[in-house]
């Protein structure tokens, strides 16, 4: 009969769409997983990652703190009074290769003879 036809293609319609339903809910969880799982991961990475920063943070802290340390790590290398190491250019430069008769980057003005005691204007 015609309505025997037609309800058998209402029935197909509805299977379909009813398969096609389950099978977007199983990608759809399966996508959910990944990003859960995703998540998790990463949430681990950052706790690790809070572990090390925390370690590294107690141990900075406990660096250069005896005897009252400032913190400064300087460790009898500064060379206030070292006229070997001024530049008439540069003034002070901390480095001993770099004087006033060595210098490669002179200003116009420049005078080889300046020392840090000497520095001739």
């Amino acid at each position: 009969s015609m309505f025997h036809g037609a309800n058998a293609t209402i029935h197909q319609g509805y299977s379909e769409a009813i398969n096609t339903l389950a099978t977007n809910a199983t990608e759809h969880h399966t996508l959910v997983a990944n990003v859960v799982q995703t998540n998790t991961t990463l949430l681990d990475q950052v706790k690790a990652l809070q572990t090390q920063l925390t370690a590294l943070t107690a141990a900075g802290n406990n660096r250069g703190n005896n005897g009252g340390d400032s913190g400064r790590n300087d460790r009898g290398t500064r060379r206030i009074n070292n006229d070997e190491s001024y530049c008439h250019t540069h003034g002070l430069t901390r480095n001993p290769a770099h004087t006033s008769p060595s210098c490669t980057r002179k200003s116009s003005n420049h005078k080889d003879t300046t020392t840090l005691h000497n520095q001739l204007g």
